[in-house]
């Protein structure tokens, strides 16, 4: 494991341009995930180009710090505006999960350009699409896992609403902590 996150530091590093997505119908853990990677990356690599992409907006959760920042709408077309070189797809392990029409032309775009790709997924991988980098550390909630990344082992800087975001993503995934990992 302490490999795909070195792999996965690297790649944040030497991109420019960075999407991080997540599935449709968003849950709060596949919302706060995106939101918990972008607002830290925003933080820690203010050089960089970050944008948090989802299809479809979940209610009731506009009062995340940062939620204002991602924009939604189809991710073929976020694509093509961004054009990052690293893409990150949170609570999910494929594009047609991310995408309700244009899973196949997502990931034709990402391998025509060379985009890198990293998934980090708390789910089983079945169906898993080809990655650069694939966390997957068997835990409750993706939110979970983009706090432990983050936070523990890359040491990056905390950033605003972290604490409320990366409970909300826990909680609702675990069943109000009903289910213990």
């Amino acid at each position: 494991m302490e490999q795909q996150i070195k792999e996965l530091k690297k790649l944040v590093e030497n991109s420019e341009r960075i999407l991080i997505t997540s599935h449709i119908s968003p849950d709060p853990d596949a919302l706060a995930s995106v939101l918990l990677l972008g607002t830290t990356l925003i933080r820690n690599y203010p050089d960089k180009e970050v944008a948090m992409v989802l299809e479809e907006e979940p209610e009731d959760l506009n009062f995340l710090v940062g939620y204002s920042d991602i924009k939604f709408g189809p991710l073929f077309k976020a694509l093509k505006t961004a054009k990052p070189d690293l893409i990150i797809m949170l609570d999910a392990v494929n594009y047609e999960r991310c995408s309700r029409a244009d899973g196949e032309q997502v990931r034709q775009y990402l391998v025509h350009n060379e985009v890198k790709t990293a998934i980090i997924d708390h789910h089983e991988p079945t169906g898993k699409d080809d990655s650069d980098v694939y966390i997957h550390r068997n835990s409750i909630a993706t939110t979970q896992d983009i706090y432990e990344v983050c936070f523990e082992h890359l040491k990056l800087k905390k950033p605003k609403g972290y604490c409320e975001t990366t409970m909300l993503g826990i909680y609702s995934d675990s069943g109000g902590f009903m289910y213990a990992n």
